[in-house]
């Protein structure tokens, strides 16, 4: 019996076979190697705002390219307490950090998703500065996810703002949340 392992017809088929497994195995390892480099090593970190936070933390640097077609689309964070919605999904509609009402942003329509940041519109509650909660009104917000990374393993967008425009208000990438963490950066 003869195979091309042992025929003496084509003895270089077996080395062949074994070089070509060897190639895919290779590339295939090269490509992850590259997927994780570019989502957790790029240049400095960058911060950003979210206009109810007063603690401070760090997050990875931003992803200053859009994803490529084969890269996942990123998440919005992670879930970081209780009763929190959107974070860890794509695109969400309803964005909660799980109490105050400055922290529910609902009805979001995303303008962009996918690159450095994601922009988007929905409505909140502005209270102005210095008045009670009791005093807010719905008001329409601009949302801002960026900071490309990873979230325990995850490809993700980890920092969030919102703010009124109409109130004067800035997206400011010194003030935000880190939505891997929920802690608050600035400020």
């Amino acid at each position: 019996m003869s195979n091309a392992f042992t025929s003496n017809k084509r003895p270089g088929t077996a080395i062949l076979i074994v070089l070509l497994v060897l190639a895919i195995v290779g590339l295939g390892g090269w490509v992850v190697y590259l997927y994780h480099h570019k989502s957790s090593t790029n240049a400095p970190t960058l911060t950003s705002s979210n206009s109810n936070s007063s603690t401070t933390a760090q997050t990875r640097p931003a992803s200053t390219t859009s994803t490529s077609p084969n890269t996942p689309a990123p998440i919005l964070g992670i879930a970081w307490g209780n009763s929190q919605q959107g974070y860890g999904t794509v695109k969400p509609t309803t964005i909660s950090n799980g109490g105050d009402p400055t922290g529910i942003v609902q009805n979001v329509t995303w303008q962009s998703w996918g690159g450095a940041q994601a922009t988007g519109q929905g409505t909140t509650t502005y209270i102005p500065a210095g008045e009670p909660v009791s005093s807010g009104t719905q008001e329409q917000a601009t949302v801002v996810a960026f900071n490309l990374g990873t979230c325990q393993g995850k490809f993700a967008y980890m920092a969030i703002e919102w703010y009124f425009p109409q109130h004067g208000g800035v997206f400011n990438p010194n003030v935000y949340t880190n939505i891997c963490t929920g802690t608050y950066v600035g400020q």
